[in-house]
């Protein structure tokens, strides 16, 4: 049984920073065995942080220097990680950082320029695994369904609580499906900044402040929550739909408020699309620390067991399920599943730079 060693890195909308992970894995009997040797966070210098949130309003030039400045970011930290740790890794694989993604018009935009990254690491690259979906009429997303398939089986649906919140389960026929719910951490760690932190710390400020409920009307009408999957949200959807109300209260207010909001648009679609429970579904991403959101959310659906696993799997299961990807992607496996995304069919993809001629 061969074992691949991979990078995986994943740069969320919630602008965390880069997620690194050095992972094992392996194929068992239709599923895979997997260890996640070493991870890190790095967390996005001030002046980047800027320029990834104002990216959306860039010139094409401009954008391009910010991938190639995101390029040289996540090839330095990845050599950085690799020598500190006396890694021998055989393939990086990147989702890159969204920046555009607008499947109803064929666009998805990711940055971080990977053949940088290959020239930089001297590493065979694996990165832009969206594209080759929303060609075929998919949305591009979630990516993340197959991994849930072949490394968290045991689970009824996983759950993960990051920049947006996104579902994958099996539906009654076997079938892996999977959609975006709502902006979770995009929305709370917004709020967040505004008192000088980065994130909640587990809940505290949401958990002070009241209910604003016309607000929570509001943005519970909002069409999407109505649009049957798949389905997928991107930063555009935030800023237009949800970025508008989020003032004119105090911020402990503004917190309470869409904290109750998106745990009841989460459990709703579980109920919707999964049926009655209980079920039992692995909560993931940072949104799974936030004690008041999880507060929230078992009280808008007490029947379901929810599963918070070991802290690796919680902070970097986006960044092992790439490196799975990239792993597929060399195999010439499907890594991309049409039922989450609604493309014609499944694809292999991803963009392979270098000779990856030790792996698969």
């Amino acid at each position: 049984m061969q074992t691949y060693k991979v990078i995986g890195i994943m740069s969320g909308t919630s602008l965390d920073g880069l997620d690194i992970a050095f992972c094992e894995l392996a194929p068992a009997n239709g599923q895979w065995n997997y260890k996640v040797k070493k991870a890190t966070t790095i967390t996005y210098p001030d002046d980047l942080v800027e320029s990834l949130q104002c990216a959306t309003k860039m010139s094409g030039l401009e954008l391009k220097q910010l991938d190639i400045v995101l390029g040289n970011f996540f090839a330095d930290q990845i050599g950085n990680f690799v020598k500190q740790h006396r890694l021998t890794p055989q393939v990086i694989s990147s989702h890159g950082h969204t920046i555009f993604h607008q499947p109803e018009l064929s666009l998805t935009q990711q940055i971080g320029d990977p053949s940088i990254i290959h020239a930089k690491t001297g590493l065979p690259v694996i990165a832009d695994f969206r594209s080759l979906d929303v060609a075929k009429g998919g949305d591009g997303a979630p990516l993340v369904p197959i991994g849930d398939q072949l490394l968290f089986g045991e689970y009824d649906a996983c759950l993960n609580l990051g920049g947006i919140a996104n579902i994958s389960y099996r539906d009654k026929s076997g079938l892996r499906k999977a959609f975006d719910i709502v902006p979770v951490n995009m929305a709370l760690n917004h709020l967040a900044n505004r008192s000088g932190q980065s994130f909640d710390t587990d809940g505290a400020i949401a958990k002070s402040g009241q209910p604003i409920k016309e607000l929570i009307a509001q943005w519970s009408s909002l069409d999407f929550h109505s649009k049957a999957p798949p389905k997928s949200l991107g930063f555009e959807w935030f800023e237009k739909f949800i970025l508008p109300g989020l003032t004119g209260h105090s911020t402990s207010d503004l917190m309470h408020s869409y904290a109750l909001y998106a745990s009841t648009q989460i459990a709703n679609a579980i109920k919707e699309y999964m049926g009655n429970g209980p079920f039992k579904i692995m909560v993931t991403g940072g949104g799974a620390y936030n004690d008041f959101f999880m507060h929230c959310l078992r009280d808008q659906a007490s029947d379901n067991q929810w599963v918070i696993p070991e802290s690796a799997i919680v902070e970097y299961k986006e960044a092992l399920v790439f490196a799975l990807l990239g792993v597929l992607r060399i195999r010439n496996e499907a890594n991309i599943l049409s039922s989450a995304t609604g493309a014609s069919n499944d694809s292999i993809a991803g963009i392979v730079l270098g000779h990856p001629s030790n792996i698969g």
